[in-house]
């Protein structure tokens, strides 16, 4: 195939992508008229001139704008109509012959004879490329349909445009460069170096010396037709001038190893159309030019002109079938014919000849397709050998299955070693395929059913099933197939890639058992909530019929008091189910940490071995935290006792705490911190410190560094736990041989905390007006008979709606509201911020029998500063109540 049938073949497909003929073109080329004189045309050749094309393939060159450089070439024009042109190589041959150049004019010495290319809508780079390859020259006129001069295409201006980076990257110098150059001696004269340019048909002379300690030619200059054209223009004397004191050096030279990306940088670096090639020890082995990179832009080159080489090679080889076959016929007849020699002398002579030249035809033809075919094959290899890379580097079996040879399967990556820890060797014969003996043996019969339906129906399939690897483990696998056919319907085999997808089942199963533990947490909500309510008024009346029964029997006040101590039981396995199933803290208030702290800190130092000193560092402002102060004491003892169990020969415990503001750029850097204040509580030990390689799994479930007997694996598991549920987060710090240092955060409140002593006498009311809004009739009925019974007035409410209404009437004489925070119709959190419109002094009391991170976000959302988690006692209601209402 010719470059012009790859150019036809590319503009039937309406390659849009292609540079039009306009872009290429130098619309501005050198003219001159017939009567100029050659000596003044040379001295134009030699200037420097602006140019609409550049010889850069420079990616980053616009190709708008200009670049300056001395023209090889002029063209003879009158009015537009194109004579002749005049180039260095034209120059160079007159100055070969040693011709008087100064009294003859370009119409003298100019080529009459031109190639050009007459400009239409469907030509592009692509014609002027095959035009110039096919002919061999290096500047193409472009002329309008009346013959007049629009420009000139040359190699130059297709480079402009065709910027190949991709193609200079992956060949090599050593594949394009010219060997069969020709040198000469730095003492030759310019006028022997322009005869040997003329003789041999180049455009350079390379200036070469032998080595002294070996026989390899060093290349040390270079003179080019241009170098001749400019001594020319000059007027000097070419046969007395030595190469030597005119040659380019030193010499820009690289390696046949290098990218001819590397050539062409070095000559937009040096600004050199030609690069010298040398071997590993100097010697001279060819030359590059900037033609040699053009030539890669052959659209043979290219990927898509692969499938048409196919086809054509296909064809070419039916018909060389068919000229072979017919040559055997002519043999025959040639033979039959020897016999009749004599008879049909003239006759068989004239057919002979005939036949000859046709086998002659024959033989060329079958000659061009051996050379096309074996090109075909090259880039089918390196097609294969790119396939076979992206299979390699692919994170999956990559495979191919041949059915016909008793399903061999055929790996095409060692995916199977790196998974399964299997050699193709160790595979054996299957019903399917050749792993088949490694898949378990519950899911190998759906895996052959699956195979065998995808090859009866001729589509693909996809199947997952589980393999043992050489290891014994167990590993989920995803594997995707397609049969393939031939024409005539025959399976030829079956390719496909299977992947492990044993840590995706892995993370399923995880996040399956996370929904699980959701779901039990929300249903554990529901309960609690209602258990809550329900307990109560049981409760209540428990503790209220001996104020109400003054005459009870001692008998009577003991199954009461049973049943308040039952009731408070109950309450708290209800919060224990809710706490494990959602990780919610118990009964929350507002802790000072302060004196929890100094709590622990005389247990420890009652408990831990003298050897181990105790230093405290606590701020005396402290902010509160709300928080389960069971919760919190159990976290701090678990980090201490930890880091009592890290000092087993004595050390230093430092337990401290302070206020903390986190900033954006400190919660940008900790993704479980968020901006706002925070209380920092920071345990530090002189230990054994925590190796770097399980620092990250000390708070995994189970995990222990502990002898057998002596840890769970639990502690620090339950203490993250629990400090994420209170909406903070823990960081540490460890050091081999130094010690450990564990921080805990938690949000800090400006709560007021209550916590009246206990035997504390119930204090009672003053008359007090309260409105107690809650949907639960039972808890309305007991909570109005305890509160009266301890001189409040109540007025009671089924619904947030009602609490509204009843308070729009009573609002001067209602002292505190006691509301619930989950009911129908209206919940707790819009009717207090309904009622703080009202009236933005009102003292009101939250209470529910959910106590969960977001009904207490509710709660601080309103600004609600008291709240009672159900089941609550008189005692706690009422101590409620009255310190609210000693507030001013």
């Amino acid at each position: 195939m010719t470059l012009f049938d790859v150019e036809n073949t590319y503009t039937s497909n309406s390659l849009a992508d292609l540079p039009a003929l306009e872009q290429v073109m130098d619309s501005s080329p050198l003219m001159v008229a017939p009567d100029t004189l050659l000596a003044e045309v040379i001295h134009l050749m030699s200037q420097v001139r602006g140019s609409n094309c550049s010889v850069s393939l420079d990616i980053s060159t616009n190709s708008s704008s200009e670049s300056f450089q001395k023209s090889d070439f002029v063209l003879v024009v009158v009015e537009k109509q194109l004579l002749g042109i005049v180039t260095e190589r034209d120059i160079v041959k007159l100055a070969a012959y040693g011709i008087n150049l100064s009294q003859l004019t370009v119409a003298e010495v100019m080529t009459r004879s031109l190639i050009t290319l007459t400009q239409s809508n469907t030509q592009n780079v692509l014609t002027a490329l095959a035009l110039l390859n096919q002919h061999g020259i290096r500047h193409l006129p472009v002329l309008d349909g009346d013959g007049e001069l629009l420009g000139v295409v040359t190699y130059n201006s297709i480079r402009h445009v065709l910027q190949p980076v991709n193609l200079l990257e992956m060949r090599r110098v050593g594949e394009v460069m010219n060997t069969q150059t020709v040198h000469a001696p730095k003492s030759a004269s310019l006028l022997s170096l322009a005869r040997l340019m003329n003789d041999r048909n180049v455009s350079c002379v390379a200036i070469a010396e032998p080595r002294s300690e070996t026989c390899h030619l060093e290349p040390i200059g270079i003179v080019t037709e241009r170098d001749i054209v400019q001594f020319q223009a000059l007027e000097l004397d070419l046969e007395t001038i030595q190469a030597e004191t005119v040659m380019s050096s030193p010499l820009f030279c690289l390696s046949s190893e290098n990218s001819l990306w590397v050539a062409h940088q070095k000559m937009q670096a040096h600004w050199v159309r030609r690069l010298v090639v040398t071997g590993s020890e100097g010697e001279f082995l060819g030359i590059i030019t900037q033609d040699n990179l053009l030539q890669l832009l052959d659209p043979v080159e290219m990927a898509s002109a692969i499938a048409i080489l196919q086809q054509k090679v296909e064809g070419k080889t039916a018909q060389l079938t068919q000229i072979n076959q017919s040559l055997l016929t002519e043999m025959a007849q040639r033979q039959q014919l020897e016999v009749n020699l004599q008879t049909a002398n003239e006759e068989l002579e004239l057919r002979v000849q005939e036949r000859t030249a046709e086998l002659s035809q024959a033989n060329r033809l079958l000659q061009e397709e051996i050379q096309e075919r074996q090109q075909i094959e090259k880039s089918l290899r390196s097609s294969e050998l790119s396939y076979r890379t992206l299979a390699e580097n692919l994170p999956a079996i990559v495979y191919r299955l041949f059915p016909a040879d008793n399903n061999r399967m055929v790996f095409f990556n060692n995916m199977l070693q790196h998974c399964f820890g299997y050699e193709w060797d160790n595979l054996q014969q299957g019903e399917v395929c050749s792993i088949e003996h490694l898949i378990i043996s519950e899911d190998k019969p759906q895996v052959i059913v699956t195979v065998k339906d995808a090859i009866a129906k001729n589509q693909p399939f996809e199947i997952e099933y589980r393999l043992r690897d050489r290891g014994g483990e167990i590993h989920y696998c995803w594997e995707k197939g397609k049969p393939i056919y031939d024409t005539d319907g025959q399976l030829l085999q079956i390719d496909g890639v299977i992947f492990d997808i044993t840590e995706k089942k892995q993370l399923e199963q995880q996040f399956y058992h996370a929904q699980r533990l959701e779901s039990l947490g929300t249903l554990a909500s529901g309960i609690a909530h209602d258990l809550n309510n329900i307990l109560t008024p049981i409760l209540a009346v428990a503790q209220l019929l001996p104020l109400k029964i003054k005459s009870l029997d001692e008998s009577s006040q003991k199954l009461l008091k049973m049943q308040e101590v039952n009731a408070k039981r109950a309450a708290e396995l209800v919060q224990q189910i809710l706490s494990f199933a959602r990780g919610d803290g118990g009964k929350r208030s507002f802790i000072e940490i302060q004196q929890l702290l100094l709590d622990i800190e005389q247990i420890v130092k009652g408990t831990f071995p003298k050897t181990i000193a105790i230093a405290t560092d606590i701020s005396d402002n402290l902010s509160t935290v709300f928080a389960d102060g069971n919760q919190l004491h159990q976290i701090f003892m678990n980090l201490l006792v930890n880091a009592r169990d890290a000092m087993p020969d004595g050390g230093t415990l430092t337990i401290a705490a302070d206020n903390l503001l986190i900033d954006e750029n400190y919660a940008k850097m900790n993704m479980e911190a968020k901006v706002g204040a925070y209380v920092v509580i920071t345990i530090t030990d002189t230990g054994i410190g925590i190796p770097p390689e399980i620092i990250d799994r000390i708070f995994d479930p189970f995990f222990t560094t502990k002898d057998l007997g002596k840890g769970t694996g639990l502690g620090l598991s339950s203490t993250i736990g629990i400090v994420k549920n209170h909406d903070g987060f823990i960081t540490v710090r460890s050091e081999l041989g130094k010690g450990s240092r564990f921080q805990v955060y938690l949000p800090a409140t400006n709560g007021t905390i209550s916590q009246p002593p206990e035997n504390q006498e119930i204090p009672t009311g003053r008359g007090e007006l309260i409105l107690l809004v809650d949907d639960e009739a039972v808890i309305i009925e007991t909570t109005k008979a305890t509160l009266e019974t301890y001189n409040y007035r109540i007025l009671a409410a089924r619904d947030g709606i009602d609490a509204i209404a009843i308070y729009a009437q009573y609002k001067n004489e209602i002292s505190v509201v006691l509301i619930d925070m989950m009911m129908p119709l209206m919940d707790g959190e819009n009717t207090i911020n309904t009622l703080l419109k009202l009236n933005s002094q009102v003292k009101i009391i939250a209470m529910s029998g959910l106590i969960s991170t977001e009904v207490m976000a509710k709660v601080a959302r309103t600004g609600v500063k008291q709240f009672l988690a159900k089941p609550f006692t008189a005692q706690e209601v009422l101590n409620c109540l009255h310190s609210l209402l000693s507030q001013r």
